[in-house]
């Protein structure tokens, strides 16, 4: 992810603003000392303001994770595999216990790659790590018990079973950590537009409707998607953009501030190989131990490379200075790992998947040099880190690229004993490819809802945030 104006020019009242500032770090030798003084009455307003928004953010997740812990004592329990009382046939064959090594994997992409990835602003590095870790955290909690309430409410309405307490396994970490990356692309629409206490509120209402839209295609339609082209990537891509829709401003888009300088595109690049390197676990951690498995592991890494081939080359031929960009090498590379998460159980074999992630890289270059530009020209839409580019096209392009080789190749004469394993819902090839196409459609429409409504609710909020892309108003911060 990187944002598209990397050299904007700022305001006039952006530069005095600006000047204020040093002039108060000047005399008081850091920010907030003594020397406040030298801050005149409408800066020091801005900052009564942001300690203001970031005491509510405090009680606010103090509250949360109050609640939270209450639901855990009364609704959860450990999975039978986790109980201190279990039996060695419950223990053994232990396949939850097993994806462990997947977790980690997970883990690393959510809290540390897409925490480094969002490190491209030149002045927001502290918080695009920290709310990114902050953040992640509160999703994995909450979205376990979402996630819970409505696979519970479609069992009790279709199957008449009873409510029971959530099982916690690894399974289940699996699916919070699921929940969080979807939110983190959303974050990363968002990045450097909004306080704490707004991001706070995002993810509680946006794993909602993620759980909601995942039972309804995963359950209700029995859609395949074991890597969340749909469910992770376009649902968070989409949710991201209508709420940067809804409180975007002017001044958002010609900020200063919103671009990288060397060192944070450096940062941002170890980031991108850490989700390039540990992406083919995130879309096999959940298929089932064997040869499903192995074949995610395979096509993901094949698709992966042929996007990073593409993406190099196209930045290239794109940009006018006929130059590698940062922002194309960083995100594009990894379009052929999102594009894959549909279709990555199935029998794609190794040409296609090349294929796919040549196709995907290059989709993704085109978004970052001409989609992006025109969308924030037309409809003043500022996508920070471009999302759409990444996560949003990509991911319809793997739900389309799912529908044919679905539609196509759902067979006994492809899959033998593994059609069923692949294939749950148990559809005809046309019907399952049809499905695809439909769950698509339902994800783009709940998330584009959802996120608007949710940035309805957070804009009355943004008088909070003191600085855009800046983590002063955040942060305490060392002299450098």
């Amino acid at each position: 992810m990187s944002a598209k104006n990397r050299k904007g020019e700022a305001t006039e009242s952006e530069k005095e603003s600006k000047d204020v500032e040093l002039v108060a770090m000047d005399d008081a030798g850091t920010r907030g000392d003594g020397g406040s003084k030298c801050w005149t009455n409408q800066s020091r307003a801005g900052r009564t303001d942001s300690q203001k928004g970031l005491m509510r953010f405090a009680w606010a997740a103090i509250a949360v994770q109050i609640i939270l812990l209450v639901l855990y004592c009364c609704l959860s329990k450990y999975a039978d595999s986790v109980r201190p009382d279990a039996t060695t046939a419950q223990l053994g064959g232990n396949e939850a216990l097993s994806k462990y090594p997947f977790l980690a994997d997970v883990h690393m992409m959510v809290f540390v790659g897409f925490g480094f990835l969002m490190m491209f602003l030149k002045r927001y590095s502290n918080s695009s790590l920290g709310l990114n870790f902050f953040i992640s955290v509160e999703c994995v909690e909450w979205s376990i018990l979402v996630n819970s309430f409505f696979h519970q409410l479609y069992a009790a309405a279709e199957k008449k079973a009873e409510w029971h307490k959530v099982e916690v396994d690894i399974p289940e970490l699996v699916e919070g950590d699921f929940a969080a990356a979807s939110v983190m692309i959303t974050f990363g629409a968002v990045l450097g537009k909004t306080s704490p206490l707004q991001l706070l509120i995002i993810g509680i209402i946006e794993v909602i409707f993620y759980g909601a839209n995942k039972v309804l295609i995963e359950a209700v339609y029995g859609v395949v998607d074991l890597g969340g082209s749909m469910v992770i990537h376009a649902f968070g891509a989409y949710f991201g953009l209508a709420v940067a829709l809804v409180i975007g401003r002017e001044k958002q888009r010609d900020d200063e501030l919103c671009g990288a300088n060397r060192m944070s595109d450096l940062f941002a690049m170890i980031g991108t190989i850490f989700l390039w390197m540990l992406w083919p676990s995130f879309n096999a951690v959940l298929a089932p131990a064997g040869a499903i498995q192995h074949r995610a592991i395979v096509n993901t890494i094949l698709s992966l490379c042929a996007a990073c081939m593409v993406s190099f080359a196209f930045s290239i031929i794109f940009r006018k200075e006929h130059k590698l960009s940062m922002v194309d090498v960083q995100n594009a590379t990894l379009a052929g790992g999102v594009a894959m998460g549909s279709s990555a159980s199935m029998a794609v074999y190794p040409g296609g998947a090349l294929g796919i992630g040549c196709i995907a890289g290059l989709l993704s270059c085109v978004g970052y040099n001409y989609v992006q530009p025109y969308l924030e020209k037309r409809i003043h839409l500022h996508d920070t880190c471009g999302v759409n580019n990444l996560h949003g096209m990509p991911g319809i392009l793997g739900a389309l690229i799912s529908a044919v080789v679905a539609g196509v190749g759902a067979s006994s004469q492809v899959y033998g004993s593994q059609l069923d394993e692949n294939f749950p819902a148990n559809y005809t090839a046309g019907k399952q490819g049809g499905i695809q196409v439909l769950s698509i459609v339902n994800t783009v429409v709940f998330a584009i809802v959802g996120g608007a409504l949710t940035g309805m609710i957070i804009r009355p909020l943004d008088d909070s945030v003191q600085r855009y892309y800046d983590d002063a108003g955040n942060w305490i911060e060392e002299d450098e």
